[in-house]
C-alpha cells in the first residue's frame, strides 16, 4: 500500500499497481498544474497503471471524470458523499466526514477482494489519525482548540468546518496553491464566527471576507492569531487552525506549523481563567 501524489503521478514510467483508490478530487496544487483538467489528468495516470483493473473512484472523482471526458467502469463507482451513518463505525474516526469518505472507498476495495467484513470494522475501531489532522488540542473555559494544520487545500478546510455544530473561530492562510479564493471564502462565510488570517494570502483572504460579510482580522503571524482568537472566544466556541494553504511561507512544513500552534495554545491558553 502506498500513497502517490500528483507530483509523482505526472512522471510515472515504470510504476504498476494491483489496485488504485481515488477518494476525492478538489482544487489543489494549481500553482503547479495550471488547470483543474491538467491536475486531474496527472492523477488519472494512476488508474492507467492499475494492471489488475481494480480501480475505485469516489463521487467527486466521478463528476470530474465525466466533465473531462474520461470513462470509468461501472464497478469503479463508489458513493462517498452524503452517505447515511454506520452504527458499526460509532466511536471511530470514520464515524463522520471527512474521514468517513476514506473508509467508504477503502471498504469498496476490501469487499471486492472478498475479505472478511469483521476484520474491516475491527481495523476501523483501532485506527488512529496522524498528528495535525483535526486533532483536539485542549479544552479551556468551555473553548475547544483544534489543530488541523494538515488541511492545506480548500476542500479539507470546508470539510472540517462543516463538521462543527457550534461556532467556529478559524485561523487560515498561508502560501497560495492557486484556486478560486473568492469562492472558498464565500462558502466558509456562513459557517465561521470570526476568521483570523495569516501568511502570504492574508490580505487576499481579508479582501474577499470583507466583500461577503465574514468578520475577520488580518494577523501578522500565528502567535498573534492565537492571541486574538483567545480574546474572541466564549464558552462553546471552537478555535480551529485549518489553513487551506501551504505552510512554506512562514514554516518548515505543515507539521512545524501544527506544532507551533499546539505550543502557543498550551502557553497562552494556560492563562485563560
Amino acid at each position: 500500500m502506498c500513497e502517490v501524489s500528483s507530483f509523482q503521478a505526472e512522471t510515472l514510467r515504470h510504476f504498476r499497481a494491483d489496485a488504485a483508490l481515488w477518494t476525492n478530487f478538489a482544487e489543489d496544487h494549481l500553482e503547479r498544474h495550471g488547470t483543474m483538467e491538467e491536475y486531474f489528468e496527472s492523477k488519472w495516470r494512476l488508474f492507467e497503471r492499475s494492471v489488475g483493473g481494480h480501480v475505485f473512484a469516489g463521487t467527486s472523482v466521478q463528476r470530474y471524470a465525466e466533465r473531462f471526458g474520461q470513462t470509468l467502469p461501472a464497478e469503479a463507482h463508489v458513493a462517498t458523499e452524503d452517505q447515511p451513518g454506520d452504527v458499526l463505525l460509532r466511536g471511530t474516526v470514520f464515524a463522520h466526514y471527512p474521514q468517513r469518505e476514506n473508509f467508504l472507498i477503502a471498504a469498496a476495495w476490501w469487499r471486492s477482494y472478498g475479505l472478511r467484513e469483521t476484520a474491516l470494522y475491527t481495523a476501523a475501531q483501532s485506527f488512529n489519525l496522524g498528528e495535525h489532522r483535526l486533532a483536539r488540542v485542549t479544552v479551556r473555559s468551555g473553548v475547544t482548540w483544534w489543530n488541523d494544520s494538515k488541511a492545506t487545500n480548500f476542500h479539507a478546510v470546508e470539510a472540517a468546518v462543516a463538521g462543527f455544530g457550534a461556532p467556529v473561530i478559524l485561523i487560515a492562510g498561508g502560501k497560495s496553491k492557486g484556486g478560486d479564493v473568492a469562492a472558498f471564502v464565500r462558502r466558509l462565510a456562513p459557517l465561521v464566527k470570526h476568521a483570523c488570517f495569516i501568511g502570504e494570502t492574508r490580505n487576499v483572504l481579508a479582501m474577499f471576507a470583507g466583500s461577503c460579510g465574514l468578520p475577520h482580522t488580518v494577523c501578522g503571524n500565528l502567535e498573534e492569531a492565537v492571541r486574538l482568537a483567545t480574546a474572541k472566544a466564549v464558552a462553546g466556541d471552537n478555535i480551529l487552525l485549518s489553513p487551506g494553504f501551504s505552510s512554506f511561507d512562514q514554516f518548515k512544513n505543515y507539521e512545524d506549523r501544527g506544532s507551533q500552534f499546539v505550543r502557543l495554545v498550551n502557553n497562552i491558553g494556560a492563562t485563560v481563567v
